[in-house]
């Protein structure tokens, strides 16, 4: 099988490059031949297979004079949003990145297309190339940019509606897609989302070790609840020095990120500002953590939860579609609090009205997982590879 993946984004970050990168690994590990096509910007790095062919689409370039284009209004860096792309932005990102998939596809000559995100690019991959096999990957970023941004939309409906397969994470995302595009039912398939094995794991340190010590792992962005993190904080029972905090990830927003910044500042509990890391310096933080907190406000299957509770945490999470009702099916026995969500207005801004109760609830949360007594789950079948096997067998 000959796989090309196309990302209109940064490989190696953010959830979707993330996903893209394993199931890479996954596939080369299934002796596909394999290309990838990505935006990046002239100085990124990408880790990839060795025998995996890369096809670069350079931003901040002469071809195109802006920042790479990302599925979320801030992204882990410098980007440019969707919603402010002008005509003539528009269509040099269009000729840049057909360029280079008329160029791999004629040189690699692929069996399958597999494009993350069912949007723009995907839409543009479609109409260039009816007569290939396509398939699409959901990531739920996707879904929330058709339901808040006009841009290209009536375009992206009628393409997308063409695509051969599409794989979604949860039966609520899949439920969405649906709706958005009228898929039929057999052209829909849940694969959910895999994690690394060889790197989350749990090691041999005790509760005691861990105790008291919170992870956060994602943007540093109010949108995934990070403000209403800091701020549940402060309603907190413990002493000063029976809490940790470590936040992982970079800022998109330099302002947000030094308001939140600023929050820190002015509890009583310890934060660190770790910066993004690399996976493996990552779960072992996990590894020492007690739990892990993600109050966001949109998620689809998050790969951070899902690595903390390979490496031991337990954990406090929005109540999101989909993900209660997953995690009940492929990790059952999982230790988790569920934590419900403030209205939500244009998808996933909340009024500022509404958010002081939502922080209450993040911190009882966080009390009642502090009680719960860890146990061992079973996620051999999460890996990964079998992912991959999955999607050659729907192939």
């Amino acid at each position: 099988m000959r796989i090309l993946s196309i990302l209109a984004q940064k490989p190696n970050s953010t959830g979707s490059g993330i996903f893209l990168t394993e199931l890479v690994n996954g596939f080369s590990k299934l002796n596909c031949k394999q290309a990838v096509i990505a935006g990046i910007n002239e100085s990124d790095e990408v880790a990839l297979p060795r025998d995996v062919l890369f096809y670069p689409v350079h931003f901040d370039s002469e071809v195109l004079t802006f920042p790479v284009v990302g599925m979320s209004d801030v992204m882990p860096y410098k980007s440019t949003r969707y919603k402010d792309m002008t005509p003539e932005m528009t269509q040099s990102f269009k000729e840049a990145f057909l360029a280079v998939i008329d160029r791999a596809i004629a040189e690699f000559k692929p069996d399958l297309l597999l494009c993350h995100h069912l949007y723009y690019l995907t839409a543009l991959v479609r109409e260039r190339h009816p007569e290939l096999r396509i398939m699409g990957i959901c990531h739920n970023t996707d879904l929330r940019q058709l339901e808040k941004v006009s841009f290209m939309k009536d375009f992206i409906l009628s393409q997308i509606g063409s695509l051969d397969k599409i794989f979604c994470l949860n039966e609520a995302q899949a439920m969405t897609v649906r709706r958005l595009f009228g898929f039929d039912e057999e052209k829909i398939h849940v694969i959910g989302a895999g994690y690394n094995e060889n790197i989350f794991y749990s090691g041999d340190e005790n509760a005691a070790e861990r105790k008291g010590r919170l992870i956060y792992v994602g943007k540093i962005a109010y949108k995934k609840g990070v403000g209403s993190l800091l701020k549940a904080l402060e309603y907190l029972p413990y002493e000063s020095g029976e809490l940790k905090v470590m936040l992982v990830g970079a800022g998109g927003d330099d302002k947000e990120f030094s308001e939140i910044k600023k929050l820190a500042q002015d509890l009583p509990y310890k934060v660190e500002f770790t910066g993004a890391l690399s996976q493996e310096a990552l779960a072992e933080l996990y590894r020492q953590s007690e739990f892990f907190v993600l109050p966001s406000f949109s998620e689809g299957l998050s790969l951070t939860m899902m690595e903390a509770i390979a490496c031991g945490c337990k954990v406090v999470i929005s109540d999101l579609p989909g993900i209660k009702e997953w995690l009940a099916v492929r990790i059952p026995g999982s230790v988790v609090e569920f934590v419900t969500l403030p209205p939500l207005y244009d998808n996933d801004d909340a009024r500022a009205e509404d958010l002081p109760d939502f922080e209450r609830r993040i911190a009882a949360g966080i009390v009642k997982i502090r009680e719960r007594e860890y146990q061992k789950v079973e996620m051999n079948s999460l890996s990964w590879q079998g992912i991959c096997e999955k999607i050659l067998t729907i192939n």
